[in-house]
Protein backbone atom coordinates (compact mmCIF):
# COMPACT_ATOMS: atom_id res chain seq x y z
CA UNK A 1 0.00 0.00 0.00
CA UNK A 2 0.84 3.49 -0.50
CA UNK A 3 1.05 4.17 3.44
CA UNK A 4 3.52 1.76 3.56
CA UNK A 5 6.21 3.63 1.23
CA UNK A 6 5.12 6.55 3.30
CA UNK A 7 5.91 6.07 6.44
CA UNK A 8 7.45 2.04 6.34
CA UNK A 9 6.73 -1.02 6.78
CA UNK A 10 7.22 -1.39 10.62
CA UNK A 11 4.88 1.47 11.44
CA UNK A 12 2.45 0.65 9.09
CA UNK A 13 2.85 -3.11 10.50
CA UNK A 14 2.37 -1.94 14.09
CA UNK A 15 -0.59 0.44 13.47
CA UNK A 16 -2.18 -2.54 11.19
CA UNK A 17 -1.44 -5.46 13.96
CA UNK A 18 -2.41 -3.04 16.74
CA UNK A 19 -6.03 -2.07 14.77
CA UNK A 20 -6.56 -5.47 13.68
CA UNK A 21 -6.58 -6.59 17.51
CA UNK A 22 -8.42 -4.69 18.74
CA UNK A 23 -11.81 -5.04 16.09
CA UNK A 24 -11.11 -8.62 17.15
CA UNK A 25 -10.60 -8.10 21.03
CA UNK A 26 -6.93 -9.20 21.13
CA UNK A 27 -3.43 -8.03 22.30
CA UNK A 28 -1.62 -8.16 19.47
CA UNK A 29 2.08 -7.66 20.84
CA UNK A 30 4.33 -6.37 18.66
CA UNK A 31 8.18 -5.91 18.16
CA UNK A 32 10.84 -4.54 16.19
CA UNK A 33 14.59 -5.29 16.80
CA UNK A 34 17.16 -3.82 14.99
CA UNK A 35 17.49 -0.30 12.88
CA UNK A 36 14.63 -1.05 9.76
CA UNK A 37 15.63 0.35 6.62
CA UNK A 38 13.36 0.67 3.51
CA UNK A 39 13.08 -1.98 1.17
CA UNK A 40 11.97 -1.32 -2.40
CA UNK A 41 8.27 -0.78 -2.94
CA UNK A 42 6.96 -4.11 -3.99
CA UNK A 43 8.60 -5.73 -1.23
CA UNK A 44 7.40 -3.22 1.13
CA UNK A 45 3.67 -4.09 -0.31
CA UNK A 46 3.86 -7.51 -0.67
CA UNK A 47 5.31 -7.82 2.98
CA UNK A 48 2.69 -5.99 4.09
CA UNK A 49 0.31 -8.14 2.37
CA UNK A 50 1.46 -11.52 3.31
CA UNK A 51 1.57 -10.55 7.25
CA UNK A 52 -1.07 -8.71 7.00
CA UNK A 53 -3.58 -11.46 5.56
CA UNK A 54 -1.72 -13.76 7.77
CA UNK A 55 -2.35 -11.57 10.89
CA UNK A 56 -5.91 -11.52 9.71
CA UNK A 57 -6.38 -15.42 8.89
CA UNK A 58 -4.90 -15.97 12.97
CA UNK A 59 -7.05 -13.49 14.61
CA UNK A 60 -10.08 -15.06 12.50
CA UNK A 61 -9.48 -18.25 14.39
CA UNK A 62 -10.58 -16.81 17.79
CA UNK A 63 -6.98 -16.76 19.51
CA UNK A 64 -5.77 -15.35 23.12
CA UNK A 65 -2.71 -13.88 22.12
CA UNK A 66 -0.28 -12.86 18.84
CA UNK A 67 2.64 -12.03 18.73
CA UNK A 68 4.37 -10.08 15.58
CA UNK A 69 8.61 -10.00 15.65
CA UNK A 70 10.79 -8.13 12.92
CA UNK A 71 14.07 -8.89 13.37
CA UNK A 72 16.22 -6.66 11.00
CA UNK A 73 19.59 -8.39 11.02
CA UNK A 74 21.34 -9.56 7.88
CA UNK A 75 17.75 -10.72 6.77
CA UNK A 76 14.83 -9.68 8.07
CA UNK A 77 12.73 -12.18 9.60
CA UNK A 78 9.16 -11.75 10.46
CA UNK A 79 7.74 -14.10 12.99
CA UNK A 80 3.65 -14.29 13.38
CA UNK A 81 2.36 -16.59 16.58
CA UNK A 82 -0.89 -17.41 17.68
CA UNK A 83 -1.87 -19.46 20.36
CA UNK A 84 -5.08 -20.18 23.03
CA UNK A 85 -4.53 -20.67 26.68
CA UNK A 86 -3.59 -24.60 27.12
CA UNK A 87 -5.88 -26.65 29.10
CA UNK A 88 -4.79 -28.31 32.40
CA UNK A 89 -4.34 -31.87 32.20
CA UNK A 90 -3.73 -33.29 35.86
CA UNK A 91 -0.69 -35.38 36.11
CA UNK A 92 -1.10 -39.19 35.70
CA UNK A 93 -0.90 -40.86 39.88
CA UNK A 94 0.18 -44.02 37.92
CA UNK A 95 3.11 -46.60 38.91
CA UNK A 96 6.23 -45.81 37.38
CA UNK A 97 6.87 -47.66 33.84
CA UNK A 98 8.52 -51.08 34.15
CA UNK A 99 7.24 -51.24 37.89
CA UNK A 100 5.97 -55.18 38.05
CA UNK A 101 2.40 -55.36 38.08
CA UNK A 102 -0.29 -58.27 37.95
CA UNK A 103 -1.59 -58.60 34.32
CA UNK A 104 -5.31 -57.47 35.00
CA UNK A 105 -3.39 -54.19 36.75
CA UNK A 106 -0.82 -53.41 34.17
CA UNK A 107 -3.46 -53.74 31.63
CA UNK A 108 -5.09 -51.05 33.07
CA UNK A 109 -2.44 -49.27 34.16
CA UNK A 110 -1.33 -49.08 30.16
CA UNK A 111 -4.76 -47.82 29.50
CA UNK A 112 -4.99 -45.32 32.00
CA UNK A 113 -1.70 -43.92 30.42
CA UNK A 114 -2.70 -43.93 26.68
CA UNK A 115 -5.53 -42.23 28.09
CA UNK A 116 -3.15 -39.51 29.87
CA UNK A 117 -1.14 -39.14 26.78
CA UNK A 118 -4.87 -38.75 24.45
CA UNK A 119 -5.48 -35.97 27.18
CA UNK A 120 -2.59 -33.93 26.41
CA UNK A 121 -2.25 -34.51 22.96
CA UNK A 122 -6.06 -33.23 22.52
CA UNK A 123 -4.83 -29.73 25.08
CA UNK A 124 -2.26 -29.34 22.36
CA UNK A 125 -4.09 -29.20 19.43
CA UNK A 126 -6.44 -27.40 21.23
CA UNK A 127 -4.49 -24.59 22.10
CA UNK A 128 -2.69 -24.09 18.62
CA UNK A 129 -4.42 -21.63 16.51
CA UNK A 130 -3.83 -22.43 12.79
CA UNK A 131 -3.67 -20.41 9.69
CA UNK A 132 -6.46 -21.68 7.05
CA UNK A 133 -4.88 -24.20 4.87
CA UNK A 134 -5.95 -22.47 1.96
CA UNK A 135 -4.31 -19.26 2.54
CA UNK A 136 -1.14 -20.78 4.19
CA UNK A 137 -0.84 -22.33 0.83
CA UNK A 138 -1.82 -18.95 -1.07
CA UNK A 139 1.06 -17.17 1.26
CA UNK A 140 3.66 -19.58 0.54
CA UNK A 141 3.22 -19.39 -3.07
CA UNK A 142 3.04 -15.72 -3.01
CA UNK A 143 6.30 -15.04 -0.68
CA UNK A 144 8.19 -17.75 -2.77
CA UNK A 145 7.60 -15.43 -6.20
CA UNK A 146 9.56 -12.48 -4.67
CA UNK A 147 12.09 -14.92 -3.73
CA UNK A 148 10.86 -14.59 0.44
CA UNK A 149 11.60 -17.68 2.51
CA UNK A 150 8.52 -18.93 4.17
CA UNK A 151 8.21 -21.47 6.60
CA UNK A 152 4.82 -22.17 8.72
CA UNK A 153 5.53 -24.76 11.50
CA UNK A 154 3.92 -28.62 11.39
CA UNK A 155 0.85 -27.37 13.80
CA UNK A 156 0.82 -24.21 11.73
CA UNK A 157 0.82 -22.14 14.79
CA UNK A 158 3.32 -19.79 13.20
CA UNK A 159 4.78 -18.34 9.98
CA UNK A 160 8.37 -17.20 9.38
CA UNK A 161 9.23 -14.81 7.01
CA UNK A 162 13.12 -14.66 6.07
CA UNK A 163 13.66 -11.71 3.34
CA UNK A 164 17.26 -10.85 2.28
CA UNK A 165 18.07 -7.39 2.73
CA UNK A 166 20.33 -5.86 0.37
CA UNK A 167 21.76 -2.14 0.74
CA UNK A 168 19.41 0.04 2.81
CA UNK A 169 16.79 1.77 -0.12
CA UNK A 170 16.59 5.63 1.33
CA UNK A 171 13.25 7.39 1.82
CA UNK A 172 12.69 9.14 -1.35
CA UNK A 173 15.30 6.98 -3.08
CA UNK A 174 14.20 4.87 -6.57
CA UNK A 175 13.67 1.30 -5.46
Amino acid sequence: PRSSRTIGLVPTLRRSARERGQRAGVSVDFESIGVDRRLPVDMESALFRITDEALAGFLARKPHRVSLGMDWGDSLVITLHAERAAVAVPESDLPPEGEALPPALAEMVADRRAQHAAALAAATTAATVKLPAKLARELEQRAATLGIDVSIDENGGSLRLVVPVDAPVEAGAPA
